[in-house]
């Protein structure tokens, strides 16, 4: 996993997507796995560590000392190269970005489409069985929120989410969710995580064992849709608890005076529970180039039960 370097952020807009990330309180994977936020939490010490960051040449400042860094339970400073160089300043879409992108590009198609067929600005929809008047567009949702695409209302507002996995089954897309503290901290320190953890970190010590993955069912129907629709369940839809999920190439079809917004794989409003291969279970799996919770090798998220071979459930 490469680093990012001066030279990395001397390219492209690289240097402006970085300030940008610092700014929003967006995270940095780190190189051999993990999560942190670069700067302060406080948010005037943020203001002015991104006000000294002019030019590349202002990292100079921090060779010594390191960039500050911060978590939920922690700060700490880290050199540049620490930080993961992902699609975003490799200037590439990752693989699965990619396919999200396509997709994106034919929803927002078909709506105009739609409006042209209408002869309006606007459509009504139904995403998912969730009526949603007034769309004019769709766009990608930026940073890393559950959502990965919204619905556009009137004067470029966002009015619907979207959560996207690729595929037709749960075999076909990586996981719900993390469960570190970048996937908010009401999952993060729920004790059905906490507690699992717990457990693994007995069962393996410091090093997770190769080919192995262990499973734990979740008993918290709160924290399983929290993994499915957004760290902000039960809150207003929003980047963080999305209107919908959606699995596969989207469609849309016209019905009476709406459009259907829904998928060729499953579709699911928010709230609606995850069942039989798709219920979110607890995880940890060997992945060599990772270490998370102070085990070498381990990966830890919320899985969907059926999308990989589980060797124990604990």
């Amino acid at each position: 996993m490469a680093g990012l370097s001066k030279g990395e952020l001397a390219k492209r807009t690289n240097l402006t997507i970085f300030k940008t990330r610092v700014k929003d309180k967006k995270p940095f994977t780190l190189v051999g796995g993990g999560e942190v936020y670069v700067g302060f939490k406080d948010a005037k010490l943020n203001k002015v560590f991104l006000d000294n960051i002019k030019s590349t040449s202002s990292f100079d400042a921090f060779t010594k000392t390191g960039l500050p860094t911060y978590t939920a339970r922690s700060e700490s400073t880290i050199a540049l190269s620490k930080l993961y160089k992902d699609f975003e300043f490799a200037g590439r879409a990752q693989q699965g970005t990619a396919k999200e992108d396509a997709q994106l590009a034919e929803l927002q198609r078909m709506i105009e489409d739609a409006k042209k067929e209408m002869g309006s600005d606007s459509i009504n929809v139904k995403l998912a069985t969730v009526i949603v008047n007034g769309v004019t567009g769709a766009e990608s949702t930026p940073g890393t929120p559950k959502s990965d695409f919204h619905l556009l209302g009137s004067g470029g507002k966002e009015i619907a989410w979207i959560s996207h996995k690729d595929g037709l089954n749960e075999k076909a897309f990586g996981q719900w969710g993390g469960v570190t503290d970048v996937a908010g901290e009401k999952i993060a320190n729920h004790k059905e995580v906490t507690a699992f953890i717990e457990t693994v970190q007995k069962l393996y010590g410091d090093t997770m064992p190769r080919a192995t993955t262990v499973a734990r069912e979740i008993t918290d129907k709160e924290l399983q849709h929290m993994a499915v629709y957004g760290p902000k369940y039960r809150q207003n839809y929003s980047r963080d608890n999305c209107t919908a999920l959606l699995q596969g190439t989207i469609t849309m079809k016209k019905q009476g005076t709406y459009y259907i917004i829904d998928s060729e794989g499953p579709s699911h409003k928010n709230g609606a529970s995850l069942t039989n291969g798709y219920t979110p279970v607890l995880m940890a799996m060997y992945k060599g180039d990772r270490t998370q919770f102070g085990i070498k090798g381990a990966r830890f998220s919320i899985y969907p039960k059926g999308g990989r071979r589980v060797s124990e459930y604990i």
